[in-house]
């Protein structure tokens, strides 16, 4: 919190020589990690733009700008303010913050109980580890799954907490495909379906958006998913969708239409992926219950 006073400060001060009133301070989403500061300056009423890395990016290098360095960064950030004029960032509400944060920590714990069992199979299979060994990654195995059912626990008590929370995420779980843990997550996301004003722009947040290539030879006229915003999310989102694939009647139509066009499995399933998607925010935003219009 120190560091956050002395920025504020620090800019303030250079405001007051400017003659300026507010401070808009542009900054690039990096994980969770500009949360606290954004956090900090907004409730000291501070403008707060948070801006995509990728945009910044090629913003950067549509002026011939490559070379990275935390002056040339902050220059553009400056210039892209200018220029862009982005969208004010507000916090989310805490209830969806904490959702976020704990699914985020529990996605974490999941990537480590995989590391730990893949090492595990590995020594197994060499038969060269000395037993203490296999001993020490078994009961790392054990405390990581223990974290994941405390997490998860506190997931519960919290959603119990708060009974618009509760709602929500049962809504989301009649949508076949979507199961307790991918509620959770959307619900978060999604602000209960507050943060975004229509599925086309949530699913263009989590780089579900398509985009055609309209240059070069080979590659002409195929569409592509955008990718740009959070991977881990997407990532999140993959087996739930192939269980939609399978299961859920508007998804599973829309695959198969894809594929009997000769598309690429892959294309289909960001497509299904991005349906879920736009699924999921309608029965957030009008909070009712999923009813399937393919049969």
């Amino acid at each position: 919190m120190k560091g956050h006073t002395a920025l504020f400060a620090w800019a303030k001060k250079i405001a007051n020589k400017e003659g300026k009133e507010r401070i808009h301070f542009i900054m690039e989403a990096t994980g969770v990690y500009y949360e606290g500061i954004a956090t900090f300056l907004h409730d000291a009423s501070s403008m707060i733009s948070v801006l995509n890395p990728k945009y910044v990016k090629s913003f950067a290098e549509s002026f011939g700008v490559r070379t990275k360095t935390d002056s040339k960064d902050a220059l553009v950030l400056v210039e892209y303010g200018s220029a862009m004029h982005p969208d004010l960032w507000t916090p989310p509400p805490p209830e969806y913050r904490i959702l976020l944060s704990h699914h985020m920590a529990i996605d974490s714990l999941k990537q480590r109980r995989t590391a730990i069992l893949n090492r595990i199979e590995a020594l197994e299979i060499s038969r060269t580890a000395p037993g203490p060994i296999l001993e020490e990654k078994r009961r790392l195995l054990v405390e990581v799954g223990e974290s994941i059912k405390r997490l998860e626990q506190q997931i519960k008590s919290h959603i119990r907490r708060h009974p618009g929370l509760k709602k929500e995420v049962e809504l989301l779980m009649t949508i076949s495909g979507i199961a307790w843990i991918t509620s959770v997550l959307l619900v978060a996301v999604m602000e209960g379906g507050r943060r975004f004003k229509s599925a086309r722009e949530a699913a263009a947040y989590l780089g579900l958006s398509v985009r055609e290539n309209l240059s070069g030879t080979s590659l002409k006229g195929r569409s592509r998913l955008s990718k740009r915003g959070p991977g881990d999310i997407r990532k999140a989102l993959y087996f739930p969708t192939i269980t939609a694939v399978r299961y859920n009647p508007d998804v599973k139509a829309l695959y198969n239409r894809l594929v009997q066009r000769g598309k690429v499995k892959m294309v289909a399933i960001g497509a299904a992926m991005r349906k879920l998607v736009h699924i999921a925010f309608g029965v957030l935003k009008h909070k009712r219950a999923y009813m399937a219009l393919a049969t």
